[in-house]
């Protein structure tokens, strides 16, 4: 077995692997229209997409929000640098910097914030960062997995008078993806870290959503969204080494994708691997000093 170091959104190769997924397959461009949808932004002026990534999102707000300055925030140098070259409405501007670093960037008032399929990664800090750029009535657009909310996702299910998702914390995949390292080189992973599960702990759930309490942030409304997932999609997936690395996080890239084009080439997914249920979740700054309050309809 190959050494290993250490992967992230700049290891090179890593972002571009990334955007061919988001290419290839509809989850993303999904769940950006369903949460842009749900923020009702049409009418703001000034919309953060935090955590852009390479720029989906910010395509989609841009579309939804025709008289809005968008301004795109990632950490991630590599992911910008495609979001850039993409993306060449004037409306757009993109900074690198950490979430919890955002008030320090962007000047409040903005009318919202827009986070889609990051929220679970951001730092404690994130939160009042966001809250204190918004308004009275801004908003605060978000979204989870059901593995990371799976309270939350039960109540927006009885809510709507659906059955509540099966909530899955590990793929059958990802065990076939183990199994394979273990038959292949004896690999024997490390404890999970908080970061692998964060939303199989109870108290990253509670804990979060206390915190948007904390911050004058309200939860108006919640939806959930069911996303069809092909084999070819979870293939695509754990191609991109950085969530790769989430199963298998002491295995070097090289051998960690022989891993899985093995583990792939015996998976048959279940019935219920087809479908990713996502909550979308919408938050409203409660009150704030100052004017500039969001122009928009009240949620």
């Amino acid at each position: 077995m190959t050494a290993t170091r250490r992967v992230d959104w700049n290891t090179p190769g890593n972002a571009e692997q990334y955007d061919r997924y988001v290419a290839a397959h509809p989850m993303y461009q999904v769940t950006s229209r369903a949460l842009v949808a749900l923020s009702d932004l049409g009418a703001a002026r000034t919309i953060v997409d935090l955590c852009c990534g390479t720029g989906v999102t910010t395509e989609v707000v841009l579309e939804a929000a025709p008289h809005a300055r968008v301004i795109a925030l990632d950490a991630s140098a590599s992911q910008l640098a495609l979001a850039r070259s993409r993306i060449t409405d004037p409306r757009a501007s993109f900074v690198e910097a950490l979430a919890e670093e955002v008030a320090t960037i962007v000047a409040p008032r903005v009318d919202g914030v827009v986070c889609n399929a990051a929220v679970w990664q951001l730092k404690p800090a994130a939160i009042p960062a966001v809250s204190s750029l918004l308004g009275a009535g801004g908003r605060f657009a978000f979204n989870f997995p059901a593995p990371f909310a799976p309270e939350a996702v039960r109540a927006a299910a009885a809510a709507e008078g659906v059955a509540p998702p099966k909530v899955r914390f590990e793929s059958s995949l990802e065990r076939a993806m183990l199994d394979e390292a273990r038959l292949r080189f004896g690999y024997s992973p490390p404890p999970r870290g908080s970061a692998r599960i964060a939303g199989s702990n109870p108290a990253f759930e509670h804990g979060f959503f206390a915190a948007l309490d904390h911050a004058g942030l309200e939860i108006v409304a919640r939806t959930l969204a069911a996303i069809q997932i092909s084999p070819e999609a979870a293939l695509d997936w754990y191609l991109v080494p950085v969530f790769r690395t989430n199963v298998l996080p002491t295995m070097s890239a090289v051998d960690s994708e022989a891993v899985l084009r093995a583990a792939y080439a015996r998976w048959r997914p279940g019935a219920e691997e087809t479908t990713a249920t996502w909550l979308n979740c919408l938050a409203v700054k409660k009150h704030a000093t100052g004017g500039n309050e969001y122009p928009g309809r009240n949620p």
